[in-house]
């Protein structure tokens, strides 16, 4: 009888999100980073596969400050966390720094706001080639040794890295570029995952990258069924805090789709609560 095939999916555990001197800090991230390790640590002979994500940006990109300056004096860029509306590209008051991005960008953020969407500015982080780039350093050395244990790969999938569309989910873009195939819905990743006996989802954060990702993935299952082998674990992954004046920004879209998965028939608990 052969062993079941579990496969750990992680998202963007990356230093940027997870270490307190992180650019984009989660709240929290760093707790979720230890409790992963461990359960990766506990179930080493059990789990199959590893699949990280990895938020994988350059510093000119549409969710950074860079990408905008204001339409009056152009000599600010917007500061991280302000949200972009296209009326406000419309009216000029923001443009895109370089001038040939306008026609895209103001394309971009009314397919954002079609799908009913907001896009926020965020400040710089998993810049390419920078330490904020890696995975936490606690989760590698878990993943590290499983790889020794079971003389296996950890697979890294990179995100992000066209500057014009934002890339939250670890399947495809927010808006796809046509002259980008990978901004497109990665099936064979889909396929890849839905093979195993058990999914096993975690990372960072609860309100943007998981959330996205782990949408993408089940609604892209060929069997609607296979969601209730997936299992999400809530106490390794932390929401981005939503923003003083916008209460309810970020969080009330978490509490929906947390809701959603479990009434479909996903499993969400601690990482505690799990035997592989």
């Amino acid at each position: 009888m052969r062993k079941p095939l579990i496969h750990l999916f992680c998202i963007d555990m990356q230093k940027d999100f997870c270490d307190r001197n992180g650019s984009l800090y989660v709240p929290g991230a760093e707790a979720d980073v230890d409790r992963a390790a461990l359960f990766i640590d506990h179930n080493r002979q059990a789990i199959t596969k590893i699949t990280a994500t990895l938020d994988s940006h350059y510093r000119l990109h549409i969710g950074n400050p860079l990408w905008l300056v204001d339409g009056a004096t152009r000599s600010h860029h917007p500061k991280p966390f302000t949200v972009i509306r296209a009326d406000d590209v419309k009216t000029g008051i923001w443009t895109t720094t370089r001038p040939e991005f306008l026609k895209w960008t103001i394309y971009y953020l009314e397919a954002l706001e079609k799908a009913g969407k907001i896009h926020t500015i965020w400040p710089p982080h998993c810049l390419i080639g920078t330490d904020g780039h890696a995975l936490s350093a606690r989760l590698q050395q878990a993943i590290g040794e499983w790889e020794e244990a079971r003389t296996n790969i950890a697979r890294c999938v990179s995100k992000g890295s066209n500057p014009k569309v934002e890339h939250f989910s670890g399947f495809r873009s927010e808006v796809a570029d046509p002259e980008d195939p990978s901004t497109l819905m990665n099936t064979d990743l889909v396929r890849d995952i839905e093979e195993a006996d058990q999914v096993i989802l975690f990372g960072e954060a609860t309100t943007h990258c998981v959330l996205e990702t782990v949408t993408d993935l089940v609604n892209n299952f060929s069997d609607p069924q296979a969601i209730r082998k997936t299992t999400l674990l809530l106490d390794c992954t932390s929401p981005v805090p939503d923003p003083v004046p916008v209460p309810g920004l970020f969080s009330t879209r978490m509490d929906s789709f947390l809701r959603d998965m479990k009434a479909r028939g996903m499993r969400i608990c601690k990482s505690t609560e799990v035997t592989l």
